[in-house]
């Protein structure tokens, strides 16, 4: 039969000691998500462009995919701004309109999504990715034909 020895208390707390530290250091070394990236992108983006619509879109975009990484109701809710400053300087901007609705699918609000979307569609039919949008709206409210 093998007797097995328990380490002391005081070698057993500096281990533990030891362990939350490494893995302290290890979750600050840990790099940033690829929405994390790319909303540092989007930023230095609309510092550098701040009248380009274009540019909050990108920043809209960066947080809406970090709130699909997370699930952080606050992030939709900066992309949300983000796409309404887009809007503001271009009211007509297809990517702005197309990010809106995917953050409204996001955000659960598929009524509102697909009555955009359905409006997009009129004003741009041939865009794939506004009939994604629309299947989307449409396979969330249960509208399958």
């Amino acid at each position: 039969m093998t007797v097995r020895r328990q380490a002391p208390p005081r070698l057993a707390a500096a281990a533990t000691f030891a362990l939350v530290a490494v893995a302290q250091g290890l979750a600050q070394e840990i790099a940033p998500t690829p929405g994390e990236r790319r909303i540092a992108a989007a930023r230095k983006l609309t510092a550098a462009q701040p009248a380009r619509a274009q540019s909050h879109v990108e920043l809209a975009a960066a947080f809406a995919r970090r709130a699909r990484e997370t699930g952080r109701v606050e992030d939709y809710a900066q992309a949300a701004q983000a796409v309404q400053r887009a809007l503001a300087l271009d009211p007509d901007a297809v990517e702005a309109r197309k990010t809106e609705i995917w953050i409204l699918l996001g955000q659960h609000r598929f009524a509102e999504a697909l009555a955009k979307a359905e409006a997009l569609n009129a004003r741009v039919p041939d865009d794939p990715t506004v009939y994604g949008l629309l299947a989307d709206a449409y396979a969330e409210l249960g509208r399958y034909d």
